[in-house]
């Protein structure tokens, strides 16, 4: 299982792999996408129509949920990234209609108490939680974001606009290294995309000064640009 970290938000989207099946949960969208890597290994040919696989895919799902660590619920509002959802809701929005959990991952990430399954709920139940918990991870949102009625990004908002992350907690939770957050940024660990192109924080590095005045290196790699 991996993760694919972004903004506040925490994941854009998530994985797992059975064999030779890869099923994939975009979160942004509520979409999901299944390939079979034996025969298609660049990913171009999405299975999840094909009901041959509605089985495996409902265990894949299952499964995706069930692996995880047993966060506590969060107090208060946070962001419902899927298109046509609230943008602000709160773990009672789950609790009023449990089976939200199974098409948003926030709710299974912010109310553990809610949404998790039964034998991961009773795993969770039984799990210490130190109250020294050390500062979450975090990185800034890697896609622009409507801010006044005009596309931003979390660059725009460090340089121009710092004093929108006191007064709005929706930019809070998408530039949090911008907005001095209080928790711990980190470098993307593997390569990623941009503009077609596959890049590294190695690559940045080699030319910081050049390379970190772009706000999608900054995001990714905010270590490297100095950022944290």
């Amino acid at each position: 299982m991996y993760f694919l970290l972004t903004p506040t938000l925490t994941m854009k989207a998530q994985a797992i792999r059975f064999g030779n099946l890869k099923l994939v949960h975009n979160i942004v969208t509520s979409t999901f996408e299944l390939y079979d890597l034996d025969n298609d290994l660049s990913e171009t040919n999405n299975l999840i129509e094909n009901e041959i696989y509605s089985d495996v895919v409902e265990e894949m799902y299952t499964r995706l949920l069930a692996t995880g660590v047993c966060p506590k619920d969060k107090d208060g509002a946070f962001n419902l990234v899927a298109d046509g959802f609230p943008g602000t809701v709160t773990c009672e929005w789950f609790r009023n209609w449990p089976v939200r959990c199974g098409h948003h991952i926030e709710g299974r990430l912010n109310c553990n108490s809610v949404c998790a399954n039964e034998d991961f709920v009773e795993q969770c139940n039984n799990t210490f939680f130190s109250s020294t918990v050390a500062s979450p991870l975090c990185q800034d949102s890697k896609v622009k974001f409507n801010l006044f009625g005009k596309s931003r990004s979390c660059k725009y908002v460090r340089v121009s606009r710092p004093n929108v992350c006191s007064k709005m907690k929706r930019i809070r939770d998408l530039c949090p290294v911008s907005c001095n957050s209080g928790c711990t940024c980190f470098d993307t660990p593997d390569k990623f995309e941009w503009k077609g192109n596959i890049r590294s924080c190695e690559y940045v590095s080699k030319n910081k000064e050049k390379r970190c005045q772009k706000w999608i290196f900054q995001s990714h790699c905010p270590q490297v640009c100095g950022l944290c």
